[in-house]
């Protein structure tokens, strides 16, 4: 982590933490498709309230759970 930090300041970003190593973490599984109960067991939560502070989804991503998800969407895309 130290050499991370280092080279975050030398660049003038935020040095990441461990935390949003663990985040990005969680995202890239729910975006790969991994269902929310086995995220769940993963990140090793006891329940899915604490699970939701980790999955705050950007925008994109619920555009692209509309497109994936939506009927509408589904018609047209066909």
């Amino acid at each position: 982590m130290v050499e991370l930090r280092a080279i975050a300041i030398k660049e003038g970003v935020e040095a990441p933490t461990l935390h949003s190593f663990r985040r990005s973490y969680a995202l890239d599984l729910l975006r790969a498709g991994v269902d929310i109960f086995s995220l769940k067991t993963l990140m090793g939560h006891a329940d899915l309230q604490v699970l939701r502070r980790y999955l705050k989804q950007t925008e994109g991503d619920l555009q692209a759970a509309r497109v994936k998800g939506g009927p509408a969407d589904r018609i047209f895309n066909s």
